[in-house]
């Protein structure tokens, strides 16, 4: 029986091989992935459950080592194994596999959730060295990508098979070569079988214009992932990553107004960081915060067993309770895995963290406000930075509340939970934060902090189980299918459109004029919450289907509502129509349960 893995899920793995050991000591376990072929020696000798370790890529070594007997286990490359007598022994790595020796997948015999976006492996390795990754080891720094023929020809096949409309193509630079992306582009536009397709791919944030912008979204790219990592120019070359800042936030820029989403990923506590190189990084971070269709993330380093930071540090990790999102592990730790973690950190150093310059605390606040603040208050933390002008006046203020009212460590669960909520909330109305408000701009905060209050209270009404009893719209609609909105409706001293174009300006929201508007709070199917302005026929809609209405009510309603707008040519029965169907289809009305009396 073999495993993949990852260090997120290493503890687990390791256990589940334990057990499996004792219910069945007749089957053979072996390990393989990055994580284990980066600590194999190390995991040999403290897990004799494991059988063996065939490290890196395995498409030539595997048929090898199932060969059972005709090959010696010292002959077959990159296999860590034990001898009789119980040393460990580790082969000489395996040579990186040829592109026309990879394995696609049997993705015949899946038998999860289907598969959307369907994955394809558009080649390995990274050439760069950047000193916190251990991918680049992994693949012995041997970079290979599939040509544009070949991953067109790839998913024409798989379409015969599958029914998919998105595919993201794995591979850590998968546009390395500017030319072949550019060739590619245009190949899967020409294909009839590629061309209705969306793709995703990783991208190195250089050399990105506005021509190519716009090549990857007419071709159907619809998002990208991007390291940015800091925002500090001396901070890129001490870790190895060497981007220009100022090319990379270009690039990202042309993403955005092309319409290529971007999530552009961030870490902060590198030893060397200082606060200038995270203010910097800040600065980087805020800007990408503004962009339409940009999601920049925030980790904390975790010293990845392989990487070069590792073995810098390996002699002085901690452990604590906040765990780089690299581990996943927001709802905390399993009591077992834990023990298992501070047992062998040389095997899961994954979840420590290195000295740095910056206090842990620091980093730690830093990344849990910007994770989860961005999480269920983002245009409150845009807000935010434009009242004190700039992101790092932001999280010092945060922080210096926190510090100031908080004296228990904030692990990764307390910004996942109810806690951090309420403590945000707490800071927002606190003299730490207003004390740093410009005077003529406190009038505008205070009708938008109340405007928050709102939000957030009607935010809790609904995770409290309101709208519990109305769902997304699914099959035909008749006259007689209750409708109600999905969320509550709150009051707003400003129109958020008005706000967001002005913030996009860079003119200050603070300074809008007010008057009466209404936004609705909603949850999405996925967990997100939508915060959106009604404009007044959204708003007349949301009133004609009340507390549920049948659909039928809910239209002879809005016919007679003044606010239905007269077009020419199109009767007000048709435009009522189409106007619910809207909110149907944003998810913003919904259908209540068959159960609830009909109006």
């Amino acid at each position: 029986v073999g495993f993949s893995t990852i260090c997120s899920s290493y503890p687990l793995t390791l256990s589940t091989v334990e057990i499996l050991a004792k219910l069945r000591p007749d089957l053979t376990l072996i390990l393989g992935g990055p994580q284990a072929t980066a600590t194999a020696v190390e995991t040999m000798a403290a897990f004799p459950s494991v059988d063996a370790i065939l490290g890196g890529e395995v498409e030539l070594s595997l048929p090898e080592f199932l060969a059972a007997g005709s090959v010696s286990p010292g002959e077959i490359p990159g296999l860590c194994w034990r001898d009789d007598s119980g040393d460990v022994h580790l082969n000489p790595a395996a040579p990186p596999v040829e592109l026309e020796d990879f394995v696609s997948p049997a993705l015949d015999l899946w038998d999860g959730p289907r598969l959307e976006p369907i994955p394809i492996e558009a080649g390995r390795g990274c050439p760069f060295r950047c000193r916190f990754c251990s991918t680049s080891g992994f693949f012995q720094r041997r970079f290979r990508l599939k040509s544009p023929k070949q991953l067109v020809e790839e998913v024409t096949a798989l379409r015969k098979e599958h029914s998919f409309k998105k595919v993201e193509f794995i591979h850590d630079n998968f546009g390395a070569n500017r030319k072949q992306l550019r060739q590619f582009c245009r190949l899967w536009t020409e294909s009839k079988a590629t061309t209705d397709l969306q793709w995703s791919c990783s991208l190195r944030p250089s050399k990105v214009d506005s021509a190519l912008a716009r090549l990857l979204k007419e071709s159907g790219c619809h998002s990208v992932f991007v390291g940015l990592e800091t925002g500090s120019e001396r901070l890129q070359k001490v870790i190895g990553k060497d981007l220009d800042v100022a090319e990379a936030l270009e690039a990202i820029e042309e993403l955005s107004a092309a319409g290529v989403a971007a999530s552009v990923s961030f870490i902060v506590g590198f030893p060397e960081e200082t606060a200038q190189d995270l203010e910097e990084t800040l600065d980087a971070y805020s800007r990408c915060m503004e962009l339409p269709g940009v999601s920049p993330q925030m980790q904390v380093l975790s010293p990845l067993p392989g990487s070069s930071y590792h073995a810098q540090c390996r002699e002085h990790l901690a452990l604590d309770s906040h765990y780089s999102s690299m581990v996943h592990q927001s709802g905390g730790l399993p009591e077992e895995n834990l023990e298992q973690i501070q047992r062998y950190p040389e095997i899961h150093s994954a979840f420590y963290a290195v000295p740095t310059q910056i206090p842990r605390l620091e980093l730690v606040l830093v990344q849990g406000f910007l994770k989860y603040g961005r999480r269920d208050f983002a245009l409150w933390v845009r807000l935010m930075v434009h009242a004190l002008g700039s992101l790092n006046a932001v999280v010092d203020s945060w922080s210096n509340w926190w510090r100031q009212h908080r004296n228990s460590a904030p692990g990764e669960h307390y910004f996942a939970g109810k806690e951090f909520r309420s403590d945000f909330l707490e800071w927002m109305d606190s003299s730490e934060l207003t004390n740093r408000i410009a005077p003529e701009r406190l009038d505008g905060f205070s009708k938008l902090n109340a405007l928050f209050r709102s939000v957030r209270n009607a935010q809790e009404a609904l995770r409290g189980g309101q709208c519990s009893r109305i769902s997304v719209a699914s099959g035909e609609l008749t006259g007689e299918t209750v409708i109600a909105c999905m969320g509550m409706v709150v009051p707003s001293p400003f129109h958020l459109g008005a706000l967001l174009a002005m913030m996009q300006r860079g003119e200050d929201p603070f300074l809008a004029p007010s008057s009466v508007h209404h936004v609705v709070v909603a949850r999405q199917p996925r967990g997100e919450w939508l915060i959106e302005q009604l404009e007044p026929l959204a708003l007349a809609c949301l009133e004609a289907a009340g507390a549920g209405n049948s659909v039928a009510t809910t239209l002879g309603k809005l016919v007679a509502d003044p606010r239905l707008p007269a077009i020419e040519g199109v009767s007000s029965q048709d435009v009522a129509i189409y106007s619910v169907q809207r909110l149907l289809q944003r998810q913003i009305l919904g259908q209540k349960e068959p159960s609830t009396s009909v109006k």
